[in-house]
């Protein structure tokens, strides 16, 4: 379940300085999407019994519908609460979030370095060889991505389900060839990404190996602050020069790597973005083919929705894992920006 996978990777330490507002809020994912899957069938057994009681089975459509709406009440609340979404679809800021703020707060401490005197940059930038940071081009070309395209692609595979297997009995077979198909999605949106794809293909499974895959990358892809200043601040002919050796501080053109720098917080602010719009109305689209689907076929209901509940411990999973990255470069960069005490 998607909460042992949460406590797995608690207790493994796959981050090294754990962001507390970001593991509460995967804690409080977990819990309420394992709570909303067992309410949904709690929900569907009870409408069954009734049904039956009573021989009547309006009671049981319109429980199992019942049950469905509810379950996707509880999915979209999930979902705004890791994306920051208001329950209308737009943005709240809160929760789980962009990390705008902190990029606009590291922009400010930014553009004020870069006021100063060129003799003091460069004087702040040696205390950067000693402050350890992800390499930026890690977290643009290895991480996953959970942008709104995952929410139209949600709708298509369910929507595909529906129209060419509905009348089939639900297997575990197919709900694994469902999961490799989405494993294989993400997996192609990053460019050097290296997820070892696991032989048993379970939402569980797939969240541990992304896990195993950043705690075993990760330090590969550290370097120093400076050094990363430095690769911005030195053109490539240079750089191709001096191949094999070190260069010289004064080489570095720190106006320009600072300029590049905040480039870099630019293009930060563009990883993953989500539209609560485009997934509000994935949702709702997803839900009502579900109930249609529900009326017709009850016997498809558990398995749709365990399949829309896998889907999301996987995006959710995902999504929380990169911001962790996220805020701890930004976390590292902003203290590193403060003024230096002469």
């Amino acid at each position: 379940m998607f909460l042992d996978t949460f406590m797995d990777d608690a207790s493994e330490g796959i981050m090294e300085n754990p962001v507390p507002e970001l593991e509460d809020l995967q804690l409080e994912c977990a819990v309420s999407l394992e709570a909303a899957y067992s309410d949904l069938m709690l929900e569907g057994c009870q409408a069954e019994l009734q049904a039956f009681c009573e021989n009547n089975t309006e009671i049981l459509n319109e429980g199992i519908v019942s049950s469905i709406i509810n379950f996707f009440k509880k999915i979209w609340r999930i979902i705004c609460k890791v994306f920051g979404f208001s329950s209308s679809g737009g943005s709240s800021g809160g929760g789980g979030g962009s990390p705008e703020e902190a990029i606009s707060k590291c922009h400010a401490r930014l553009r004020k370095l870069m006021s100063r005197p060129e003799s003091e940059i460069r004087s702040q930038l040696e205390s950067w060889k000693k402050i350890k940071i992800c390499k930026l081009s890690f977290l643009i070309n290895n991480l996953w991505r959970t942008d709104d395209s995952i929410v139209d692609y949600i709708e298509n595979a369910i929507a595909d389900h529906i129209s060419t297997s509905v009348l089939s009995t639900p297997s575990k077979s197919y709900k694994e060839y469902m999961l490799n198909e989405f494993f294989e999605l993400l997996a192609r949106h990053a460019l050097f990404s290296k997820v070892p794809k696991p032989k048993d293909m379970t939402a569980d499974n797939i969240c541990s190996a992304y896990s195993n895959y950043i705690a075993n990358s990760i330090h590969s892809y550290t370097t120093t602050l400076y050094d990363e200043v430095e690769n911005a601040g030195v053109d490539i002919s240079t750089r191709m020069e001096k191949l094999g050796t070190n260069i010289d501080a004064s080489e570095i053109d720190v106006k320009q790597a600072m300029i590049n720098l905040e480039k870099y917080l630019v293009l930060m602010k563009s990883f993953s973005p989500q539209n609560g719009t485009t997934w509000k109305m994935g949702i709702e689209y997803i839900s009502k083919q579900v109930e249609e689907t529900g009326k017709e076929h009850p016997e498809q209901v558990a398995f749709i929705c365990s399949v829309i509940k896998d889907f999301s411990q996987i995006v959710i999973h995902v999504t929380n894992t990169n911001r962790k990255l996220y805020a701890r470069y930004l976390k590292t960069l902003y203290h590193a920006l403060a003024a230096k005490r002469l």
